[in-house]
């Protein structure tokens, strides 16, 4: 990368199109993760910890929407890192005056089983690397802002977004996740408190070990070939999985998803068929009645909250399904889940 290399030259949609045009998704990251980081020598501009607000969600409307918001769990530590626009992570919906506004230059550092709640009403590109228990996944995405020309083939569905993807092929290494833990070290609150010269430090420090994570796994695809361990079509399928469990709040078609990873419907449907052994719509709804579980045993939101939390559009006809599933309505899931808690809780406590 020449040392002229800046933020401006990976902060817009063209040179993501550019990238996601080059077919070598990897390469493209280990040229992104190098233009940040000569740009960033002392690290990133300013450092910010995510702050956890489940109670913002029962108002959170038009999800996905370019007015509207995207929400998602978080299942694992991760990183956003802006290269272009600004990324506002939500405080109070009502109040866009609180929102957490992340700029270009500036990296924002989410927690496991966080609500990351964002607003879609202006234009973000941005690089987010998650820390997956069996892979690292980089993400570097564009959001359009309202009114923003459309960027696509005729045809085709209009996306608010338009990202490329990867994960590696093997779990973070020891020195990649020791690099997280210091990371998250460096975010506690007795630690910011005493400057951010550390966090930025750590920040800079991560970026590093991703790119050589990214280095690192060109070893690990040539041995996954040699060995002939790497069934056609699951890299795919994973990165499938991976998206699905990020937008379970969001409309969820095989149309909408093919489409955003560029494939027909019937090869999703056939990607699913082989490692699923089931349709893509089933995978979907199982997915969010496990989420929907996971809410109920573990939330106060009430069953309409977590209704839309799982992309149901209306609480009437989650509950009915919902009962479908189980035998039951989520109220009754929920007491039940409570009480079997509150026995085992009892008895290994007498």
């Amino acid at each position: 990368m020449p040392q002229s290399a800046s933020l401006n030259d990976v902060s817009g949609i063209r040179p993501l199109e550019h990238a996601i045009g080059t077919g070598s998704p990897r390469e493209a990251f280990l040229t992104l993760l190098d233009a940040v980081l000569a740009e960033e020598r002392s690290g990133p501009a300013a450092v910010f910890a995510h702050e956890n607000n489940p109670e913002c969600l029962s108002i959170a409307e038009g999800q996905g929407g370019p007015r509207g918001t995207s929400l998602a769990l978080v299942d694992a530590f991760r990183f956003i890192f802006v290269l272009g626009g600004t990324y506002r992570a939500i405080r109070d919906v009502r109040d866009r005056r609180q929102d957490r506004v992340v700029r270009s230059g500036e990296f924002y550092w989410i927690r496991p089983d966080d609500w990351n709640l964002v607003r879609n009403d202006s234009a973000r590109t941005v690089l987010s690397v998650i820390f997956a228990r069996n892979e690292t996944r980089y993400v570097w995405y564009h959001h359009r802002r309202e009114g923003e020309p459309e960027r696509r083939e005729r045809g085709a569905r209009p996306e608010a977004h338009t990202a490329l993807r990867y994960h590696t092929h093997a779990g973070a290494s020891q020195e990649l996740l020791h690099a997280v833990a210091l990371m998250d070290a460096a975010m506690e609150k007795s630690a910011v408190s005493c400057g951010a010269v550390t966090a930025r430090a750590s920040a800079r420090a991560l970026l590093g070990w991703c790119l050589r994570e990214l280095r690192l796994d060109a070893n690990l695809e040539a041995a996954a070939n040699a060995a002939g361990t790497l069934a056609p079509g699951r890299r795919a399928f994973d990165e499938i999985c991976a998206y699905v469990a990020e937008h379970l709040q969001s409309d969820l078609s095989r149309e909408q998803v093919a489409g955003v990873f560029r494939i027909s419907e019937d090869h999703l449907t056939r990607l699913f068929r082989i490692h699923a052994r089931c349709g893509f719509v089933e995978f979907v709804r199982a997915e969010r009645f496990r989420l929907a579980e996971r809410l109920l045993a573990t939330s106060r939101l009430s069953v309409k909250e977590v209704a839309a939390a799982c992309g149901f559009n209306l609480s009437e006809y989650f509950i009915k399904r919902f009962r479908e599933q189980h035998g039951v309505t989520p109220a009754a899931w929920r007491r039940r889940h409570a009480d079997a808690r509150r026995a085992e809780t009892g008895s290994s406590g007498a």
